[in-house]
């Protein structure tokens, strides 16, 4: 798998969009993740990779995330669950 398209987002989020997204309390408000999708995909400030996603470009990428998950439990790493 090509990462480019991540570290390049991860690259702009610690320049630009960290500090104000901060670490994001437990809540069954999604209205936070909303706001922060829309900033992430915002024409002329978003993220690039981001704005370029669309449901076949994210596929394969859910997909890993899932088999993450699923290796995650099965090895009973709370850590890397977490993660």
């Amino acid at each position: 798998m090509d990462n480019r398209p991540r570290v390049g987002c991860q690259r702009w989020l610690r320049d630009g969009r960290k500090d104000s997204i901060g670490l994001m309390k437990p809540s069954k408000d999604i209205s936070r993740l909303i706001e922060i999708m829309a900033a992430l995909r915002a024409p002329k400030t978003g993220c690039p990779w981001d704005i370029e996603q669309n449901f076949s470009t994210i596929a394969p990428y859910t997909i890993e995330e899932a088999y993450e998950v699923a290796d995650a439990i099965a090895r009973g790493d709370l850590d890397d669950l977490r993660e």
